[in-house]
């Protein structure tokens, strides 16, 4: 090999995948025995790793095994698909929402309706949910994925205004972990 690293410009020993191949990388770029040592540990592995949930996100991949309503994973490449299925029903929870329904009548009605059981809690996180709005939050950085959009932001946003607002202070203190201190007598 007569090609440069690409790291630190020393003579490359090897090819390396800059996206790993168990996950559809087929770039790579020379390195040397030092430098490719360093891209699968430590600040060079974090590096990776951030490319590969970047590169993930670009192409609609889910990290999870299980996508959330409205959404089915294509087994062959792992690749999320909105179904158009079930984001009906996802944009007619958000609705019935917007609207005044309480969470447990949304669990009521996905159960009777459709027979997704639901509990009142995860009905109350699927509505907080921001994938539904096309958007993936990892560590501090937040991705947009229009093609995964099933609900407006406008409806988005309107729900979250109702949940806020039929929301006791203790749940929203909850949600935000305000965690006040306790009176020492």
């Amino acid at each position: 090999m007569t090609d440069k690293c690409f790291e630190c410009g020393e003579t490359a020993t090897c090819n390396h995948h800059v996206i790993p191949k168990s996950v559809g990388g087929t770039k790579t770029v020379p390195l040397c025995t030092d430098c490719h040592a360093n891209a699968h540990t430590g600040s060079g592995l974090r590096k990776v790793i951030k490319c590969i949930k970047q590169n993930n996100l670009n192409k609609q991949q889910m990290p999870s095994s299980f996508p959330p309503l409205g959404y089915y994973k294509v087994q062959k490449d792992k690749l999320i698909r909105v179904s158009k299925k079930y984001s009906k029903i996802v944009q007619e929870m958000f609705q019935m929402s917007a609207d005044g329904s309480s969470l447990y009548d949304i669990r009521d009605h996905l159960k009777d309706t459709y027979d997704i059981k639901r509990c009142r809690q995860t009905v109350g996180n699927m509505l907080r949910n921001k994938i539904y709005i096309g958007e993936q939050k990892h560590s501090d950085q937040v991705f947009e994925t229009p093609a995964m959009r099933i609900v407006d932001t406008e409806l988005f946003d309107k729900v979250q205004a109702a949940l806020d607002s039929r929301c006791p202070q203790s749940t929203i203190n909850f949600r935000k972990k305000i965690v006040k201190p306790k009176d020492s007598k």
